[in-house]
């Protein structure tokens, strides 16, 4: 969503730790974005990859996803991820510390808030109060898939637990495959101790 003026030096996926993109350029919405390619296209999926769910608010989430997905005749898919960049997810409003916790209490209560009418929900990072209406419902019957990108194995449990899918990051291991079949293993093994079925995969290269 926006950029500091200063460099950060912690991006997980350069050698140096420094974004490997000039902050000045235009980055569009992502939201925007998929709007724009479902209203000039009739049957190829559109998503996210990945929006950062932690450093937004779960119900204006729910609500344009869920205008999206109805808009776009059932087609689009949610990739979501907890995010490395604390000056952004700071000038948002929100706590960096606390994104991982946040992320978890927003999967946790998204689908919920694809029925219309989600339940109370009091966590420490996220509420819903009660009676709230969301109309309209998403166009897909339990909503958006929700692929979960990362690679760390905290990104995979959420994955395992709250996740359609798996969104792979391929440029982050330069395409190492044996590195990719790991972590497909160990996603799906932890799904299937939490009793789910297999889980879809997507790699974004």
């Amino acid at each position: 969503l926006l950029m500091v003026d200063r460099t950060p030096t912690d991006y997980p996926y350069s050698a140096d730790g420094r974004p490997t993109w000039n902050k000045r350029e235009d980055y569009y919405e992502a939201f925007t974005c998929c709007s724009f390619m479902a209203a000039v296209t009739q049957t190829c999926r559109v998503g996210t990859a990945v929006l950062v769910l932690p450093q937004r608010n779960v119900l204006e989430v729910a609500k344009v996803a869920a205008s999206l997905d109805q808009l776009s005749g059932g087609r689009l898919y949610l990739g979501v991820a907890v995010g490395w960049y604390k000056d952004e997810i700071e000038a948002l409003g929100y706590d960096y510390r606390h994104r991982g916790a946040r992320f978890d209490e927003m999967l946790q209560v998204l689908r919920d808030c694809w029925s219309g009418s989600p339940a109370a929900f009091t966590g420490r990072n996220v509420s819903i109060p009660p009676d709230v209406v969301l109309r309209p419902l998403p166009g897909q019957p339990s909503g958006p898939p929700l692929l979960v990108g990362g690679m760390t194995d905290v990104a995979l449990r959420h994955a395992a637990r709250h996740g359609d899918g798996w969104l792979a990051l391929g440029f982050a291991q330069s395409l190492q495959l044996d590195v990719m079949r790991e972590r497909l293993a160990t996603v799906q093994q932890m799904r299937r101790e939490l009793g789910g079925p297999e889980l879809s995969t997507m790699l974004k290269l």
